[in-house]
């Protein structure tokens, strides 16, 4: 696996939720692990900057002046922030209960890539955990990633909410945004909920809407890697050896 140089942006994947409890942070988490069991370096990012969700889920004690808000901040750089997990995961922790002391906002999440730019040659790409829902901020994470993992569950609330983060997110221009069908029964349980919610998007928005992978009720408990979840590890794997190929071929040409 080739790295990103020092002076290229950081391949980044937005993973979000239309509403809390539909487990986008595990889904983050899981999908870290898969790529690092890959070969992939990612750095997973809490950018839920107080609930610090995938550092409970790493197990990850809170280090003050150690997290998210130093990098908004711009007291401390992502590099002397980043923690390997006894899962060899880098992860970047979000605060634990700590307020925020710049506004959560664009430029916040500016600041934000603009930090995780500087892991480029040391990382592959970047898991980003934005919280659920669309704030400023985590629009503009959102708008700045190059994929969006949309996860929902079955529930009817969580499927119309995850319409309507897909609404929003294609009416800011960003339209590689891919659904994860979480907590299914089976696979026709997560082909029927892909189907709404494509259907409404491709009614409403005229847009397509993939299904990345799905997680069976089980598997989305369980400590293993749920197979839907290595599935898409292993295409994103493939699609960042392309980028990094397509980068030295670019850089011989030149």
């Amino acid at each position: 696996m080739v790295a990103p140089a020092a002076d290229e942006p950081l391949p980044l994947i937005a993973v979000v939720g239309g509403k809390g409890g539909v487990g986008a942070s595990t889904l983050a988490w899981s999908l870290a692990c898969a790529l690092t069991e890959a070969g992939v370096r990612p750095v997973a990012v809490d950018a839920h900057p107080v609930q610090a969700d995938l550092a409970t889920i790493a197990g990850v004690a809170a280090t003050d002046n150690a997290d998210l808000l130093a990098l908004l901040d711009e007291t401390a750089h992502a590099e002397d922030l980043v923690t390997i997990t006894p899962e060899g995961v880098r992860l970047l922790p979000g605060a634990r209960g700590s307020e925020p002391r710049t506004p959560l906002d664009g430029a916040a999440a500016d600041r934000l890539v603009a930090g995780l730019a500087r892991l480029a040659g040391k990382a592959d790409l970047a898991i980003v955990d934005t919280g659920p829902g669309l704030a400023p901020w985590s629009q503009r994470v959102c708008r700045r990633a190059d994929l969006v993992l949309l996860v929902t569950t079955p529930d009817r609330l969580a499927v119309l909410d995850a319409y309507a983060t897909a609404k929003r997110l294609h009416a800011q221009g960003q339209h590689a945004v891919q659904l994860v069908a979480n907590r299914c029964r089976d696979a026709q349980h997560a082909a029927g909920v892909h189907r709404c919610v494509a259907l409404a998007c491709q009614q409403h928005l005229q847009a397509a809407l993939a299904l990345a992978c799905s997680v069976m009720e089980g598997e989305a408990t369980g400590r293993a890697t749920p197979s839907g979840v290595a599935e898409l590890a292993q295409g994103i794997r493939g699609w960042t050896a392309a980028r990094a190929t397509n980068r030295l071929a670019l850089r011989g040409a030149a």
